[in-house]
């Protein structure tokens, strides 16, 4: 009788444990998703990074995410680890961060688009490369960044929606999920099949989300136009509208501004290129979050 009860309590434990092991990791309902840059962007220091999660922590109630450089893709479906950069995941979590990692194709080498095609073509090494590190270091999501500087063709843009589809069941099945940077500017994102891909609604697989670039638009009038091709072009629970601080100098009324149309749209995300924000900014997402523009 004792080794029966010992043999259930084991099984039960067990079933939690992967159960728990498997919950589903997103975004927060609701914020804005700051990008890290560390130290790839202007002289960052290690100081400088903590004093950016201090910050960050101070505004927690209004943060989905945070995203940061962690990794690259390399050549022959390879994923490369940052060992240069600080490794940032450890100083967020303890704030109850949900970390979005970022693949990046910088410096981006003339080459990348073909590494791209080689990832396409055999997807299994870096997915399981990916998919291991992300659990080793305990990150929730993964942000796909890519930005080819070879002209891309259209086979192109529908072999990278069905790479992203992929992704998103590989991650899925360890609950992470998946968010990918787009803009206009190669024709390597294919808006209507990346939305597709992105926003499919897959049994046991978190949401995939879509990180607009070309919103990063400095003209009002263009920003105007960029967000509404962004809202019409995506579907609204996966859209993450994106602003920039930098190179950007935006004013308080540029910013409100931003953040008004934003809110018209309904809209429930905002991906900042990137920390640290000045600090006014934090006024602005304060009153949108809290829907008061």
């Amino acid at each position: 009788m004792r080794r029966a009860f010992i043999a259930a309590l084991f099984a039960v434990v067990v079933l939690v444990s992967a159960v728990t092991a498997a919950a589903p990791k997103s975004l927060k309902p609701r914020g804005v998703m700051p990008w890290m840059c560390l130290e790839r962007c202007g002289n960052t220091t290690y100081t400088d990074i903590v004093d950016t999660v201090a910050t960050l922590a101070s505004q927690s109630s209004l943060i989905a995410g945070v995203s940061f450089e962690r990794f690259n893709l390399g050549a022959n479906s390879t994923l490369v680890v940052n060992s240069d950069l600080t490794n940032v995941a450890p100083l967020l979590q303890p704030h109850g961060f949900t970390t979005v990692a970022m693949v990046s194709s910088y410096p981006y080498p003339p080459q990348f688009l073909d590494w791209m095609r080689q990832v396409f073509a055999n997807p299994a090494p870096f997915m399981d490369a990916l998919a291991t590190a992300m659990a080793s270091e305990g990150i929730d999501g993964v942000n796909i960044d890519w930005e080819p500087t070879a002209h891309a063709t259209a086979a192109d843009a529908e072999a990278y929606a069905a790479f992203l589809l992929q992704l998103r069941r590989r991650l899925g099945r360890d609950g992470r999920f998946v968010s990918v940077d787009v803009a206009t500017w190669n024709s390597i994102w294919n808006l209507t099949a990346i939305n597709a891909s992105m926003s499919a609604d897959l049994p046991g697989v978190p949401r995939g989300f879509v990180a607009t670039m070309n919103t990063y638009a400095l003209p009002a009038s263009l920003f105007t136009k960029e967000l509404h091709t962004a809202v019409t072009s995506i579907a609204n629970a996966s859209l993450l509208v994106g602003v920039e601080t930098w190179p950007a100098k935006l004013g308080y009324s540029d910013v409100e501004q931003r953040f008004r149309e934003i809110a018209n749209t309904g809209v429930s995300h905002v991906a900042i290129w990137r920390s640290p924000l000045p600090y006014f900014w934090w006024s602005v997402v304060d009153q949108w979050y809290h829907r008061r523009l």
